[in-house]
């Protein structure tokens, strides 16, 4: 059988890089694919390129939000409106090798995977950012297990295939009720984890963008950012404990290094120096802690107690939360004027 492929496309705002991202889904060299994009009521000429490009490709179809809807949001109406047996998220910024979906189908050798997940590239706007460069995204072997991947790397939706039969088995879908951003840490260690049939694509199949001002970085006194953190957790959490797979010791390990993921982000994505940025960051930490600890009983991941395991930056970041940590009780009145 040779499977169809659908490329989702979320986009806001995005005119200045949506031709690059769209050209290199037209121009796949596997041709068994449909192109679904939604635009999330831009301001710019966002939506007016899309149009320009349904017109020139006929596996395209575009969708237009009446408002802002954010990004859990949009992922779900794609997966929603989508055909294919497997379905494959390409961010607006980004792009893909002309071959990816063609070195998928390859790998797969006619087998029915779960996920499947290939190398990912990282390309920086400008040298601000190279500090984020020792964030890998795809390490691993050839025949590395689903758990084994998601002890070493940031568990996102964006740089694998996702089989839609699969996806539906699983009865979820991205927490769009309680956040409008971060969907990836609200949900795909629970997907990545309950796969049972993993494939590991020894080829570079995404081209990830860090720029300035895109969604998965905080910026300034942002509150909407603390409270869709905390959300997500809690809704991931809330997942595993229902299916008991939190557990499980084979998996916890997983679970608590992707949650060392999450803080990755916390910890050094922040591009500001500005005191109150670095209080809304303490604030969160915070807040992490007590959403981990109090509610869902992880004590593994204790403030004076935490474990060190999966790779090298999970056991660098681990280390660094441990040491800022020390310190938290001391600014909780600074907190609590924020």
């Amino acid at each position: 059988m040779i499977p169809k492929i659908s490329i989702l496309i979320c986009s806001y705002n995005s005119s200045k890089y949506l031709e690059r991202c769209l050209n290199s889904a037209i121009n796949q060299t596997y041709e068994n694919i449909e192109i679904i994009c939604v635009d999330d009521c831009s301001t710019d000429k966002t939506l007016q390129i899309l149009n320009k490009y349904k017109k020139i490709d006929k596996r395209i179809t575009v969708f237009k939000n009446s408002k802002n809807m954010g990004i859990p949001h949009n992922r779900n109406l794609l997966i929603n409106a989508s055909h294919g047996e497997y379905f494959f998220f390409l961010d607006s910024d980004d792009w893909m090798p002309k071959n990816a979906c063609k070195n998928f189908v390859k790998f797969t050798k006619g087998k029915d995977y779960d996920i499947a997940v290939g190398k990912v590239k990282t390309v920086f706007e400008n040298h601000e950012h190279f500090k984020f460069k020792f964030f890998p995204t795809s390490s691993f072997k050839r025949n590395t297990n689903n758990i084994e991947y998601a002890k070493k790397n940031i568990l996102l939706c964006w740089g694998c295939f996702i089989n839609r039969y699969y996806w539906n088995s699983l009865n979820v879908k991205f927490n769009d009720r309680t956040a409008k951003t971060f969907e990836d840490l609200g949900l795909m260690p629970y997907v990545f984890l309950n796969a049972k049939s993993f494939l590991t694509i020894p080829r570079t199949i995404y081209y990830y963008f860090r720029r300035k001002g895109s969604t998965s970085k905080l910026e300034g006194k942002n509150f909407n950012a603390i409270n869709d953190i905390i959300a997500q957790i809690d809704y991931l959490l809330n997942l595993f404990e229902k299916t008991k797979l939190i557990e499980q010791k084979k998996y916890r390990e997983a679970i608590i290094s992707s949650l060392y993921a999450s803080m990755g982000f916390i910890l050094f994505f922040n591009s500001t120096k500005s005191k109150d940025s670095k209080l809304i960051y303490e604030k969160i930490k915070l807040e992490y802690i007590l959403l981990i600890t109090k509610k869902h009983k992880m004590n593994d991941i204790s403030i004076l107690n935490l474990r060190i395991a999966g790779s090298w930056w999970k056991k660098l970041l681990t280390l660094a939360f441990r040491l800022k940590y020390r310190r938290q009780y001391r600014i909780i009145k600074k907190l609590e004027s924020v």
